[in-house]
């Protein structure tokens, strides 16, 4: 159970999630969590809070998604939506238009499903995706909702 607004207001507890503070974004951004959970602990905290992991369907989106991290100055791997489940498909069920866009890090044979355990999909700061395991934590971003900002 995710603790009440009124409990979030500071985050000196490791367990808490995030408190909503930061800088406002533009509309059409996507919000960026500066708060190391598993993919599966991102997706519910995005759901609950915003809408769901971000989905990317096009170069623009990765160019809006890396502003997003340079405006945060985050430099590090962050979760967004995309998992596997035998195929590639997005957390919150998307299957439009872009809904194939990838943008693998092929230098490193991306996905490259290591240890038959990688079914979630990291984006580094220069837009190339990567597979790794769920279970690690990470801090990650999400789709845009009603109040966009960076959350610290």
């Amino acid at each position: 159970m995710l603790p009440s607004p009124s409990q979030m207001k500071e985050n000196n507890n490791p367990g808490r999630l995030p408190a909503d503070r930061g800088s406002n974004l533009p509309a059409g951004s996507y919000f960026f969590i500066n708060e190391p959970l598993t993919w599966t602990e991102a997706q519910t905290y995005c759901r609950q809070k915003h809408s769901d992991l971000a989905t990317i369907k096009s170069t623009e989106d990765v160019d809006q998604l890396i502003k997003t991290l340079s405006s945060a100055d985050h430099s590090s791997e962050v979760w967004i939506g995309l998992f596997s489940e035998i195929n590639w498909i997005w957390s919150d069920g998307f299957t439009g238009s872009g809904a194939e866009f990838r943008d693998w890090e092929t230098s490193s044979y991306e996905p490259d499903f290591a240890s038959a355990n990688q079914f979630c999909v990291l984006i580094d700061s220069n837009g190339r995706w990567w597979d790794a395991n769920c279970q690690y934590s990470y801090s990650f971003i999400c789709n845009n909702g009603k109040n966009p900002s960076i959350i610290n």
